[in-house]
């Protein structure tokens, strides 16, 4: 098992918002544990996220 493996990320996955002073406040969320590599797979895909790998490290460099 790898680190993104066993270091899940805690995320809300749904989050009521209400306006305080001309600001959006999360007033309450309801979270969920997600391994961080399904977390970077979908924001790679979805959230439209360009990145390459940089020499043979894991560091990665985002446009």
């Amino acid at each position: 098992m790898n680190e993104a493996q066993r270091d899940p990320c805690r995320v809300p996955v749904v989050a009521e918002y209400r306006i305080a002073d001309g600001q959006p406040v999360m007033v309450s969320a309801q979270y969920a544990e997600i391994p961080a590599a399904e977390l970077l797979r979908f924001l790679l895909e979805r959230g439209r996220i360009r990145c390459e790998l940089k020499g043979k490290s894991n560091d990665l460099r985002t446009d």
